[in-house]
């Protein structure tokens, strides 16, 4: 497994992956990504929906990361922001990932699916 912190350029947003990374026995195969993000009423991330959660999809064969967005003291939009730059982010790494570019899941609780939800909303407006 890749495990490892990564702290984005744009907004210091830090993902946290969870990578099944076995190049010499499937080279070509692309797994799907899920990016998870934590619930916590924007007041702190619950801990019970991040690597549980991601460490549960990895055994299902889904890469996964989990995005440690801002929480307060920042306000609105500062995690969407953070959001959208982990999603493009995490696009233009897939490849490196071993994963499908076109299989990319955002997954929510709570004020984390409120920041999902925000992503599935501007893609369809692209």
């Amino acid at each position: 497994m890749r495990h490892e912190k990564i702290t984005l350029p744009q907004t210091g947003v830090v993902l946290e992956t969870y990578l099944i990374d076995n190049r010499a026995v499937e080279s070509a195969r692309r797994r799907p990504l899920a990016l998870i993000f934590p619930g916590g009423a924007y007041a702190y991330r619950s801990d019970r929906e991040a690597e549980p959660v991601a460490l549960r999809l990895l055994s299902l064969g889904i890469q996964a990361i989990v995005v440690e967005y801002s929480v307060a003291p920042a306000r609105y939009p500062t995690a969407l922001r953070e959001a959208a730059e982990a999603v493009a982010y995490a696009r233009a790494h897939a490849e490196e990932w071993l994963c499908d570019a076109h299989k990319i899941a955002v997954i929510g609780f709570s004020a984390g699916g409120h920041a999902a939800a925000h992503i599935g909303v501007k893609w369809q407006e692209q």
